[in-house]
């Protein structure tokens, strides 16, 4: 029987924090964004994403006796990430573009698919040192959805903005580290560990 001693001496490796990531991603050709701040820049006014979930769907099956819900496929859910929007609206303007890209302004029609998504992205989470222990691809994304901004006089609130993306499936991976606390690589298989360079003491509370 587990014991609180147990519980303790299992805390000493420390628990996860919520306020520690960072996000990456480009930005596809076909969106305009000559003139507004790099990609990376607008990831930095990341102030809240959320690291996907997963459905499984089933479906009532009964051979003999009870009837048991047998899987059948993944439901990749659409995760929001939110942004502080910069003096020069930069953070809103790219994400206009991008989501107005999925159709030929001109022609009134749908774009290819290949044309508007980002082919992956990355959700990274680092622990209190800053290194990098978890990693979340996500594959084909684009924004579904992008929220209205209430504009207030009786407000100072600062503005943000709220995207809604779609995407076709991620995986997950454990960052290994070495012993000198960087990127050994990934514990599996998967894709290339992404490293972040000039993120040091991002969010260091």
């Amino acid at each position: 029987m587990s014991t609180i001693s147990d519980f303790v001496s299992k805390m000493s490796v420390g628990l996860a924090r919520t306020n520690r990531y960072s996000v990456v991603m480009t930005i596809p050709e076909v969106v305009d964004i000559e003139g507004l701040l790099p990609t990376r820049d607008v990831m930095l006014f990341c102030d809240q994403v959320q690291l996907p979930g997963l459905n499984v769907q089933t479906t009532p099956n009964r051979t003999f006796g009870e009837v048991r819900e047998t899987p059948y496929e993944y439901n990749y859910e659409p995760l929001t990430m939110s942004f502080y929007v910069d003096s020069r609206l930069h953070v809103k303007l790219m994400f206009d573009e991008w989501i107005k890209s999925l159709q030929n302004k001109d022609r009134r029609t749908f774009r290819y698919y290949d044309e508007y998504v980002c082919p992956q992205a990355q959700i990274l989470v680092q622990d209190i040192s800053d290194a990098t222990r978890y990693q979340v691809s996500l594959y084909e994304l684009y924004p579904k959805s992008m929220s209205a901004i209430q504009m207030d006089y009786a407000s100072k609130d600062i503005m943000k903005l709220s995207v809604t993306f779609t995407f076709k499936y991620w995986k997950s991976v454990e960052i290994v580290q070495d012993e000198t606390g960087n990127n050994a690589g990934l514990s599996g298989a998967f894709d290339k560990v992404v490293d972040i360079p000039g993120f040091e003491g991002f969010q260091s509370d």
